[in-house]
């Protein structure tokens, strides 16, 4: 009788590739922003009229408002690569096109963050440099938290 043989590694990849295969199914389509907090580096009126377009790895942020001082362009695109067996679930955001003297060879990891997903919420918290530990809400106001409901 044959046996099969799987090394624990080569399990374990496979297990995350799937499990980020799942979570990227889970987040595909149109969200909005509906709840913000911590929130003291950009503007709350622009962050509620947010929207999030999820299109296979590409998230594409856009403002639907006509708010002229909004920090950030109408629209940004950015790559992510998502860590679904970290706890909390971990997001890099990429910047699919870097700029810059001192750009390498692939895409540019502009922020790190949290994220949990179901299929009708989607909530993201970005902690710039540095991954947060949780979803709580820290006293400098300045990783903002992000819950997104679905619209399609």
């Amino acid at each position: 009788m044959p046996v099969l043989v799987v090394s624990a590694t080569l399990l374990g990849l496979c297990c995350h590739e799937i499990l980020v295969q799942r979570d990227l199914q889970l987040m595909q389509g149109e969200w909005e922003a509906i709840l913000v907090e911590g929130a003291a580096r950009i503007e709350r009126p622009y962050l509620y009229s947010l929207r999030l377009t999820i299109s296979g790895s590409i998230f594409r942020f856009h403002d639907i408002g006509d708010n002229p001082t909004a920090p950030r362009p109408k629209e940004m695109r950015l790559l992510v690569r998502l860590y679904p067996t970290m706890s909390p679930k971990g997001i890099d955001f990429l910047d699919p096109m870097p700029r810059g003297p001192n750009v390498g060879p692939g895409p540019e990891v502009v922020e790190v963050g949290i994220y949990e997903v179901t299929q009708h919420i989607l909530i993201i918290k970005g902690g710039a440099k540095e991954r947060p530990t949780d979803f709580s809400v820290p006293l400098n106001l300045k990783d903002p938290i992000v819950v997104f409901r679905r619209l399609k």
